[in-house]
């Protein structure tokens, strides 16, 4: 490979967290400067700048250094698309667990406690409409009738009226509960209990984004000086040494994950002498 040997060698670990994740982009292109990366090791957010940087380190040694990506990516990700960021665009649900996800995203915002209520029942009722509508209809109807029937006027008919509506919402609120519990118990086991795979292959959404597992591949093939249709970059190319276990590696990347299911964690790559994964994927794996 090409390494450049103007500059000194550094070592990387990054640890976890959504804080510095946002650090990370900017710190690893400004060491690019001065340093070549030759052991880089992550655990989460970590672990995905660690992928980045090991990339980016051997589109470098092969004459496609691709730095400045990773400058502007924290740029990139906060731009508009279609009325959202980029950021909140690369999590794209499926479309069993897209109400499911609109519901969980309208609790995030950050603002007073009776406002972000407001927006999750209203949220419900506006993804969960034909729970809602039945859910009112059972109590407005019938009470309605009565209003009608009974022929009571002036104030009585007034309260009669404000009871009906005020029931036929917490009805509706009920019923967009029970929606909500059903696709708990059944939406999300048929979608491998997550809301989104990450993954709709290669398919942008309509602001031509694509979805965060598709999006890394594309994003770390470029920064190794390849396309998104190339053989994956593995770590047996990043090893560059043929695969002999004895030789020494132009690029050394480890990456750590935890398996919630068993409460264990994971090293990347699983063996010593197997390069057959490519990071994109592993790097992915540790969200």
């Amino acid at each position: 490979m090409g390494r450049n040997r103007e500059k000194l060698d550094c070592d990387l670990i990054m640890r976890g967290g959504i804080t510095s994740g946002i650090v990370y982009p900017r710190a690893i292109a400004k060491l690019a400067d001065t340093y070549n990366f030759r052991s880089i090791g992550g655990t989460s957010a970590g672990a995905i700048a660690a992928a980045a940087t090991a990339a980016a380190q051997f589109g470098a040694n092969n004459g496609d250094a691709n730095f400045l990506a990773i400058y502007e990516l924290p740029k990139k990700l906060a731009e508009l698309k279609d009325g959202k960021s980029m950021l909140e665009r690369l999590f794209q649900p499926q479309p069993g667990t897209s109400r499911l996800f609109s519901l969980l995203i309208s609790g995030l915002e950050r603002e007073g406690k009776f406002k972000k209520l407001l927006r999750v029942v209203t949220t419900g009722l506006a993804n969960y409409w034909c729970y809602a509508i039945a859910g009112a209809a059972v109590t407005l109807i019938p009470l309605l009738w009565v209003a009608s029937a009974t022929g009571l006027g002036g104030a009585r008919h007034a309260v009669l009226i404000i009871a009906a509506l005020i029931l036929g919402l917490l009805t509706a609120i009920l019923s967009v509960a029970l929606g909500v519990f059903r696709d708990i118990r059944k939406r999300l086991p048929a979608n491998r209990y997550g809301l989104c795979s990450g993954s709709s292959d290669m398919r942008p959404d309509r602001a031509g984004v694509l979805p965060l597992t598709d999006w890394l591949h594309d994003f770390f093939q470029s920064l190794a000086g390849s396309t998104p249709t190339d053989d994956p970059v593995t770590f047996g190319d990043l090893w560059g040494n043929g695969g002999d276990e004895n030789a020494p590696r132009d690029i050394e990347l480890v990456l750590m994950m935890t398996n919630v299911t068993r409460g264990i964690s994971h090293r990347f790559p699983f063996l010593e002498g197997a390069g057959a994964s490519s990071i994109s994927t592993e790097a992915n794996s540790t969200s």
